[in-house]
């Protein structure tokens, strides 16, 4: 029993590490920080992927080996809605570390992209917060 408990909190804390990592890169690391270049930008988007899948790498695999051993552990196989519905998640937390694995390129060149694009827009909207600013400075004086 020491052993279902022993893998059931690797299973939850590496799965943990895992989900929050996805989440933190999908909704931190986007945009370009303010002074930045673009490339600067996805330097520094690089490295910090980078620095993480070290650490998150290793708690996907956990996470996948861990689960399949508390299905194999606690499930006899006879095919309840609970295990069909333990076994799509299964195969969706393994489609999607390999998802992770190889398409990690598109989405990179595409946040590139994005980069460049957010430079090149960004001194205009400058200029208009300046001009709008400056415009309300004058009617109020």
């Amino acid at each position: 029993m020491s052993v279902i408990i022993l893998a059931r909190a690797v299973h939850v804390l590496s799965g943990v590490i895992w989900a929050g990592f996805a989440i933190i890169v999908g909704l931190a690391l986007v945009g370009v920080p303010a002074g930045e270049t673009p490339h600067a930008a996805r330097h520094a988007r690089r490295s910090m992927v980078n620095r993480g899948l070290r650490i998150v790498a290793p708690a996907a695999i956990l996470t996948l080996l861990s689960g399949a051993y508390l299905f194999s552990a606690l499930h006899g196989g006879g095919g309840a809605p609970g295990e069909i519905a333990l076994l799509l998640g299964a195969v969706s937390a393994v489609l999607a570390l390999i998802v992770g694995a190889i398409g990690n390129g598109l989405p990179e060149r595409r946040l590139a992209k994005l980069d460049e694009t957010a430079a090149r827009t960004r001194p205009r909207c400058r200029r208009r917060l300046r001009l709008s600013t400056g415009a309300s400075c004058f009617r109020h004086a």
